[in-house]
């Protein structure tokens, strides 16, 4: 038996429950919106408000209809011409501009409205209203001025209303996917390769093991990528559209052949031919595997525009994450820390920072990520669109969508896949209890934060802020109360060998196909000899 148990794993199902318990929270539509419909026509529009200003909650049905009236000020900040607009028991609709909120309403409240809708350019806004000193009764209601411009107010009758469900499951979807991929990938990453991807050799074998320099040099690449992104996003795209289709092809053909490697009847290799791509005749699984996700992956390119097409995306975009997860390996906790503190950096910058570097003010991060207007979008992101009922959909538009970076997902894997590994190289046998399922717990509730701190705020979170933290010190705690830290932060070595277990049916298997692998080669280059000889 290992050291004896004193990780507080009561205490870290206790977080993750309530980082469930936060998740479901934040999943459900921003308290300060809520919905107008607009009669005859049920035409809905969505709306923002400032819930703590609010007297009373709002009804939950579109009742009562009220008429509508345009104040005789179009901006509403007087009554004028010294007679009072015929506001009584209307909702007053002006546009925003020349004065506050706060005066706005005062001055429809004495003219007798039950409500204030305000028409903006800029949406979503919140009518923030410091009215400490002042009573005001009646609700001011943001609302984008393009929706009611085709509104006739003399035939049209409007009631603001939030109902009582406002879900937008989409998030959770996303959580799903970003947190079983973590974890299946840092496991898979540590299982022993198939006999095609392995060799004797461990100077070629296909996984990347990461150095100091490393880290320094990712954050490098990826910068640069963003800044070209950034100002050659038309050119820019194009190259990571193709690239993206060739690494994606690759990954999904490699996880493929992991699943169906189970079948006897495909281990089978090809006949002798004389097809360049085939002349070393794969196996019939690898061969249809790699038909597949060439198909997937082109009809992903096809039908990139396609209302669907984010089925294809968020496919492939897993299948990368898992196949990065599984080439590149870490042998230290100091180079992850080095790693994932330089994404987190890198993250703050670009989303907080580089806003009051750009002449229009906006992050660059978000520009690129959601293509700056461009109709083509970059495949770099998980995509799920926004899975709300029909009415509170109108808040989030028909097109808002729940995106995360593959760099969210990839990154922190690596951690993972290092926790496991330090797992198994320590002799843990109840691996449950080590620092593989810590991680993931980890993972999984800064995830978590990050998705309500997005709901709350209503604007684009670097996720790297918070899954960096609780990842790290996660694993810290871990290795203190284990008294393994020392031993951590120096590392182990997990090379692609050496960090799996290896059996000896295993080994048997390989050796007798690097046996009959040679014996058809020897075969082939005498058939090659007897050929030129006879010519």
């Amino acid at each position: 038996e290992h050291k004896g148990v004193v990780i507080p794993y009561n205490m870290l199902l206790c977080v993750q429950f309530l980082s469930i318990f936060l998740l479901w929270a934040s999943i459900r539509v921003s308290a300060d919106n809520a919905l107008i419909v607009v009669m005859p026509g049920s035409h809905i529009y969505c709306t923002s408000y400032d819930a703590n200003r609010m007297a009373q909650k709002l009804p939950s049905k579109p009742t009562p209809l009220v008429e509508l009236q345009r104040t005789y000020d179009p901006t509403g900040c007087s009554a004028g011409g010294g007679s009072s607009t015929p506001l009584k028991g209307r909702i007053a609709v002006t546009r925003r501009g020349d004065c506050t909120f706060l005066q706005k309403a005062l001055v429809a409240q004495r003219a007798g409205a039950v409500a204030l809708i305000v028409l903006s350019n800029e949406f979503p806004v919140i009518p923030f209203i410091n009215a400490s000193n002042v009573s005001l009764g009646i609700g001011v209601f943001i609302v984008k001025e393009d929706d009611f411009s085709h509104v006739d107010l003399s035939l049209c009758k409007a009631a603001v209303f939030a109902p009582l469900v406002g879900y937008n499951a989409g998030q959770f979807v996303l959580w799903l996917i970003a947190v079983v991929s973590v974890a299946v990938g840092a496991y898979w990453a540590q299982q022993p390769q198939k006999r095609e991807f392995r060799v004797e050799d461990p100077k070629k074998q296909c996984a990347c093991v990461l150095t100091y320099v490393w880290p320094l040099v990712i954050i490098a690449m990826v910068a640069t990528l963003l800044v070209l992104l950034y100002y050659f996003y038309s050119i820019m795209v194009w190259f990571v559209i193709v690239l993206y289709c060739f690494g994606s092809a690759v990954g999904l053909h490699q996880i493929l052949s992991c699943l169906f490697s189970f079948l006897p009847c495909l281990q089978c290799r090809l006949p002798e031919n004389e097809l360049p791509c085939l002349r070393r005749r794969p196996t019939v699984v690898s061969l249809l595997c790699g038909l597949t996700a060439v198909g997937v992956s082109v009809t992903w390119a096809v039908t990139r525009h396609e209302w669907y097409s984010w089925i294809l995306e968020d496919i492939l975009g897993v299948a990368v994450m898992l196949s990065l997860i599984r080439q590149i390996r870490i042998h230290s906790f100091k180079i992850l820390a080095i790693l994932l503190v330089l994404f987190m950096c890198y993250d703050v910058f670009m989303v907080f920072i580089t806003p009051l570097l750009t002449s229009d003010h906006k992050s660059v991060m978000v520009q690129v990520a959601t293509g700056g207007g461009s109709k083509e979008k970059l495949p770099l992101l998980i995509r799920i669109p926004r899975i709300s009922s029909s009415e509170w959909s109108v808040c989030g538009g028909d097109k808002s969508e729940n995106l995360l970076g593959f760099g969210d997902i990839a990154i922190p894997g690596l951690l993972v896949s290092f926790c496991l590994a330090f797992d198994r190289a320590v002799n843990l046998k109840q691996t449950w209890l080590g620092y593989y399922v810590a991680s993931v717990l980890a993972y999984a509730a800064g995830l978590t934060v990050t998705f309500v701190v997005l709901v709350m705020t209503n604007q684009p979170q670097p996720a790297h802020v918070y899954l960096v933290p609780s990842t790290m010190l996660m694993v810290v705690l871990v290795g203190w109360r284990r008294g393994e830290l020392e031993q951590l932060w120096k590392g182990i070595n997990v090379g692609v060998l050496d960090s799996v277990p290896v059996t000896r049916e295993d080994d048997n298997a390989f050796h007798r196909e690097q046996m009959t692998s040679s014996d058809e080669e020897v075969d082939y280059d005498k058939a090659e000899l007897m050929k030129t000889s006879s010519v």
